[in-house]
């Protein structure tokens, strides 16, 4: 591969190390981004093409993003081969919430935990402030209201515009650094996190409600919290988000439309993904015996689950997905490519922080 055909971006300050008016025609996106990053890379530089390697789905400034689950291909060929396979799954708590990053979906998820007077469920949560900049939410409460959506009581309202009060609860590892925002900790940390406490969080709960890194973007993105809610053979809920179930089942996972009311994916706010994700699921989320039982009964299916993430499952699917993208795409993108599928990659893990599980 020509080289100058690539350029990988992490941040916009990326494009200083470009010879100005001498952009590559694709731009390869390292990690998530919203409109405002976006906008600022494009604001002189415009590609043929643009790749994310860790969304599966994003609609963003009516721009084609040709996406492919690679971070979570890349995470599962490091986790899997170094985490402990052999896993008591006993049954204590309804559901699972593993958060640490300071973040808007995460933070509504731990309200209407609250709201809706759920209590039989373990979490993690660095506590790294209880408090969040609402000014979005309430924009779209709004806009609802102004289309008759009366979404949210005054009462309700309120509630979810006050701190944080759920205690802070976490697991810090030797190289664990609390900062403003969340516990940074190096990649190699997440095998030793799920060795000394995630492991039983997923395993012993019913329900993991997953709080992916998205924002208020219409986006699908799996990392290792998905993974690791998979692998604790639990009921997947996520929390924000946009169509994550479709594009999790696309990939040919089982996601219990029988059981669990997906149809949250499809709103258009956060607001309301946030809201209908526990509202569609309460008798799910509430009714621990239920559960329990539900558990049970489909334990076949949450163990093939876990069987389908534990091979080559998503390296074959993102194989697949590269394969349909346009042959002079594949052939700039190729060496980038086989960076994500090689197998020793995770060596490198231990020299950057970056987690924010």
């Amino acid at each position: 591969m020509n080289p100058t055909k690539l350029l990988k971006v992490l941040t916009p300050t990326d494009l200083n190390t470009t010879v100005e008016n001498d952009f590559p025609p694709v731009l390869w996106l390292n990690d998530t981004f919203d409109a405002d990053h976006l906008t600022s890379i494009l604001h002189d530089y415009q590609p043929k093409y643009i790749v994310s390697d860790h969304f599966s789905y994003i609609d963003i400034l009516d721009k084609k993003i040709y996406t492919a689950p690679l971070f979570l291909a890349k995470i599962l060929n490091f986790l899997v081969p170094n985490i402990n396979q052999n896993q008591i799954f006993q049954t204590r708590h309804t559901f699972n919430f593993v958060i640490n990053k300071k973040q808007i979906n995460r933070f509504l998820c731990m309200k209407f935990v609250q709201l809706f007077k759920l209590s039989n469920y373990d979490y993690t949560w660095s506590g790294a402030d209880s408090r969040f900049n609402m000014t979005d939410i309430i924009t779209e409460l709004d806009q609802l209201q102004l289309q008759g959506n009366e979404l949210l009581s005054a009462d309700e309202k309120s509630h979810i515009l006050s701190d944080i009060q759920i205690p802070a609860k976490f697991f810090y590892g030797e190289d664990s650094i609390m900062t403003t925002d969340r516990v940074t900790a190096y990649w190699s940390t997440l095998v030793w996190l799920w060795e000394n406490g995630l492991n039983e969080i997923y395993s012993s709960s019913v329900v993991s409600l997953i709080c992916e890194s998205v924002w208020n973007q219409k986006a699908a993105i799996f990392t290792e919290k998905t993974a690791f809610a998979v692998l604790g053979k639990t009921f997947p809920i996520w929390v924000g988000g946009y169509k994550q179930a479709h594009y999790f089942e696309n990939m040919g996972f089982d996601v219990f439309h029988d059981l669990i009311d997906h149809s949250y994916q499809y709103y258009d706010t956060l607001i309301e993904r946030c809201y209908y994700a526990f509202k569609k699921n309460l008798r799910l989320l509430s009714d621990h015996d239920y559960a329990a039982n539900m558990r049970d009964t489909h334990i076949v299916r949450l163990e093939h689950n876990r069987q389908l993430i534990a091979s080559q499952q998503i390296s074959e699917f993102c194989k697949q997905t590269i394969k349909q993208w346009p042959i002079d795409l594949q052939e700039a993108t190729h060496n980038e490519c086989e960076n994500w599928f090689d197998k020793f990659w995770w060596k490198d893990l231990y020299k950057h922080p970056n987690t924010d599980l």
